[in-house]
């Protein structure tokens, strides 16, 4: 639940938290990522929890980055193998079972190969950041306890 507070420092949210958890008669296991101070002095004293920085949004900004720089190799790829679909489609339209299809016939698995490779590119980049999205988050969510490597890897 959440609660409004004008004066937010820690004893604030300390009595507002005790008073809720005496009032629901539960404990609470936490793992705090927000960085205000009064947030993370009461993981660390009132609830003897986890602070750790939020690494989510690092993720997001490292996948926007690779987004970019892979969709500006690989659309212009893929439009440059829709122009030589084309053209070859023209030649051979035009020129039915003659050898002037060849050298568009080159160029279309040229592009091709292109597009492939790019898109290579992006699918190794997306396991990269797949495999980083399981390993930056070192706590198991249900208990807030430490992973293994192992458990990283099994997951």
């Amino acid at each position: 639940m959440e609660e409004m507070a004008v004066n937010r420092p820690y004893d604030t949210w300390d009595g507002l938290v005790k008073a809720r958890l005496k009032t629901l008669g539960v404990e609470v296991s936490s793992l705090v990522s927000d960085r205000a101070k009064a947030l993370i002095k009461r993981a660390e004293t009132g609830l003897d929890c986890l602070s750790i920085p939020d690494v989510f949004p690092l993720s997001h900004e490292l996948a926007k980055g690779y987004a970019l720089a892979l969709c500006g190799r690989l659309r212009p790829a893929q439009q440059a193998l829709t122009q030589a679909g084309q053209r070859l489609a023209t030649v051979q339209a035009s020129h039915p079972g003659s050898d002037q299809a060849q050298p568009a016939q080159a160029l279309v698995e040229v592009r091709e190969a292109e597009v492939k490779r790019w898109q290579a590119v992006r699918n190794a980049s997306r396991t990269h950041l797949a495999n980083l999205s399981l390993t930056v988050h070192p706590w198991r969510l249900f208990d807030s306890t430490r992973q293994t490597s192992q458990e990283v890897e099994r997951q």
